[in-house]
């Protein structure tokens, strides 16, 4: 299924699917999940990485001008998603980032509160109890997404790899995005096809029938809707494209972060009943 370049528009193309998913869903079994894409920006963190790396370089007032400037492009089809992530790191490195900075951004968000921890304990306990492999997948850096696979555990990680030049952004050597294909020269990979390829180096098969994708927003509609269940994060407080990811249904199963996580996580993936 292709993306149509505008948020808005394939929000109302999917939202048709997955209320016919959930309906089905009432009358079948679905398959053992064995397979578990977790986005990592919102969705294990509770602020976009990218966008507290901004922060810290220019301020809390010039960064949410900058990240809400070019989500609500995104959002309005101004610009098409596979853009975000080059204007986001774009400004990131006018700001004076360099890529071994991800690690320490990260490392603050540890310190800070700035993980969802509970989350964190339900996928890894997930993991060791039901032999479930987990996957942390990011359209952000993959380093960010390495670190935290590092620190809790967690055997493997995607996400896109920036190229630094002279301490500029000079694009990415792969990027993680909506569809398969060349951008700008730049291999473009979806999370799925992304995790299938490291699962396959290691002797692994990733089959969509028994893979579930969990994630924050409908940047991730496609993934969830190429594989078995679309598991959708409700934080508390929800930005622009958070509420029109829950406003359109595009899930198959919800997890409130104010509720019981671990409980709900296993009911989203049937490892539990009501």
């Amino acid at each position: 299924m292709k993306t149509t370049g505008n948020p808005v528009l394939s929000a109302i193309v999917s939202s048709a699917r997955f209320a016919g998913r959930r309906a089905a869903a009432r009358f079948c079994i679905d398959p053992k999940i064995e397979t578990l894409l977790v986005d990592v920006d919102r969705t294990i963190t509770r602020e976009d990485s990218p966008k507290l790396a901004l922060e810290h370089l220019c301020g809390k007032k010039e960064a949410k001008r900058v990240f809400d400037s070019i989500l609500q492009s995104a959002a309005l089809g101004r610009i098409p998603l596979e853009s975000v992530n080059s204007a986001v790191f774009s400004e990131l490195y006018k700001n004076g980032f360099k890529r071994s900075d991800w690690a320490a951004l990260m490392e603050r968000q540890d310190r800070s509160g700035g993980l969802r921890m509970d989350l964190i304990g339900a996928i890894t306990e997930l993991a060791a109890k039901e032999n479930v492999t987990l996957v942390l997948a990011t359209r952000s850096s993959r380093d960010s997404a390495q670190w935290l696979a590092g620190r809790f555990g967690i055997p493997f990680s995607v996400g896109s790899v920036e190229r630094p030049m002279n301490g500029s952004f000079a694009g990415f050597s792969t990027m993680i995005g909506v569809v398969d294909g060349i951008v700008d020269g730049t291999e473009m990979l979806t999370k799925m096809t992304a995790a299938s390829r490291l699962l396959a180096a290691s002797g692994l098969r990733l089959d969509p029938i028994r893979t579930a994708v969990l994630t924050n927003d409908l940047l991730d509609a496609f993934e969830m809707l190429a594989c078995a269940r679309g598991v959708l994060l409700v934080p508390k407080e929800k930005n622009t494209l958070e509420k029109l990811t829950s406003g359109f249904r595009l899930y198959d199963a919800l997890i409130h972060e104010d509720g019981d996580v671990r409980k709900q996580l296993n009911m989203a993936l049937g490892f539990e009943k009501d």
